[in-house]
């Protein structure tokens, strides 16, 4: 394998945009989530600043607002392929960094592709803000590459650029900094020569981390004013809903993948690395197996920790996805002459090994990319049809319609039959930040959202349907009722 792909950087560019293709590249058509429609309806850039603190993505917002303003096909095919771009230096810049420690450039770009790749990183591409997802985590990266530097040559200049590249990270978007401790991890054990450098070494690191995240908190806090962050739950109750979620994500895969499939592959790298360990005679240094798993759970779960968030899903517990494959880096870098002996006799078997886990991942995002694209179809079928429905009203009344009204029956279907998309694919008229910008979206209207009547409230009281009919219009003077099934 040496001989085919050796150490080169363009191998590794052609192995990093291969990996990031592989699995993203069936998401290359416009498709929509249901928050998506809420972004194109109504101005971001004020909620980005003061609602989240994501002080670079507020930025790159009111520059969109107020000087393109493209359509939504060209926005997202623009902020998919920045985001790709961006996803895909993230990789090349690690995988440079593990070619260190690595036979060759296949593997080094496996093992990045393992951690910044991630099975959690699917839901950086299935929001419109793919390219300032996906520029946080590069910028996480380049954060990563200035502590290794600093750790190897003690330079004050490559702290103070971790700083500043860890500043871009957060102010695009706040979870890209757990990346950044994972990444470390390895490393961090690399340079702990003893316990007192290992004790040294994790307080640097807490505190490059914790800095950046409180400056940070302050600034959303107090200069910006934002009540909104933390949640209302107790302490006691934050911590248990934290450890029920966290078993649900290391069962379920976060329903990326099939159930168990995450926590087989956990339970495969924690295996071979304590295989590894012992075959290099030093027992004592199994405690480097919990460590890495504790500080990886610490990364992932921070932010509902702190009560900053409840909304357990992929893109905040990313680092957590990683934890495999930083297991698998941590062989390499800390048991480096063992590993390359257990690696070295069936490498073509590992390889084929690392593939096979890369394409399942991929057939996995296919999968849920495919249903995105089938519910987009659905939904915007409906609403051409509400549109044909108020054209008709507005023909034979004289009347303009300028209010929707949303009411749901009886039992609100979330998803389409057979689009469930392992729940990443919700109906967008379910959802009152959709229902109505989604019919706007897809018909280029401007319809104002209403209140709901008692009087209609009673009329589509017990009524159910599994399917669109037009039965679920009202029309009354210039609003129309509609009752979502």
């Amino acid at each position: 394998m040496k001989r085919l792909f050796g150490k080169d950087r363009t191998v590794t560019w052609l192995l990093s945009i291969l990996a990031v293709l592989v699995l993203f590249l069936t998401d290359c058509l416009p498709e929509y989530s249901i928050d998506t429609y809420s972004t194109f309806a109504s101005s971001e850039w004020e909620w980005m600043l003061y609602g989240n603190g994501r002080i670079i993505s507020a930025a790159v917002y009111w520059i969109y607002e107020t000087y393109l303003n493209w359509s939504m096909p060209v926005t997202y095919m623009v902020s998919y392929v920045i985001g790709t771009i961006f996803m895909i230096l993230a990789v090349y810049r690690t995988a440079r960094v593990y070619e260190q420690y690595c036979p060759d450039s296949l593997t080094a770009v496996f093992l990045a592709a393992f951690v910044i790749l991630n099975l959690f990183c699917i839901q950086f591409y299935l929001f419109v803000e793919t390219g300032l997802l996906n520029a946080s985590i590069f910028f996480a990266v380049l954060a990563f590459e200035r502590m290794n530097r600093w750790w190897q040559g003690h330079r004050t200049k490559d702290l103070i650029l971790t700083e500043v590249w860890l500043f871009c990270a957060v102010f695009i978007y706040q979870t890209a900094l757990g990346i950044f401790v994972v990444l470390c991890l390895p490393h961090l054990i690399e340079h702990s020569h003893d316990f007192k450098s290992f004790v040294k070494n994790n307080f640097i690191l807490a505190g490059m981390y914790g800095n950046v995240m409180i400056i940070a908190w302050l600034i959303t806090r107090f200069v910006l004013a934002n009540p909104r962050i933390g949640s209302t739950m107790t302490v006691a109750e934050t911590i248990r809903n934290t450890f029920v979620n966290m078993l649900d994500v290391f069962l379920f895969s976060c329903h990326v993948m099939p159930k168990y499939c995450f926590a087989l592959m956990c339970a495969g790298a924690v295996l071979l690395a304590a295989f590894v360990i012992l075959k290099g005679g030093k027992p004592w240094r199994l405690y480097e197996i919990p460590y890495l798993i504790f500080v990886d759970l610490l990364a992932g779960f921070a932010l509902y920790f702190v009560k900053a968030s409840t909304d357990f899903s992929p893109r905040i517990v990313y680092p957590f996805g990683a934890l495999a494959g930083i297991l698998l880096v941590h062989l390499f870098v800390n048991h480096h002459e063992v590993m390359m002996k257990v690696y070295a006799k069936p490498e073509k078997l590992w390889l084929v090994l690392f593939a096979g886990v890369l394409l399942f991942q991929a057939a996995n995002f296919t999968w849920i990319f495919r249903d995105r694209y089938r519910v987009n179809a659905k939904d915007r079928e409906i609403c051409l049809k509400i549109g044909e429905c108020i054209d008709r009203y507005e023909a034979e009344t004289g009347n303009t319609v300028k209010t929707i009204t949303i009411y749901h029956d009886d039992q609100l279907t979330w998803n389409y039959p057979g689009m469930d998309g392992r729940g990443f694919n919700t109906r967008a008229f379910v959802e009152f930040w959709s229902d109505v910008n989604a019919i706007n979206c897809n018909l280029n209207r401007h319809y104002e959202r209403g209140t709901p009547q008692a009087e209609y409230n009673d009329y589509f009281y017990g009524k159910n349907w599994d399917d669109f009919s037009e039965e679920q219009l009202v029309f009354d003077g210039d609003t129309l009722h509609l009752c979502v099934y």
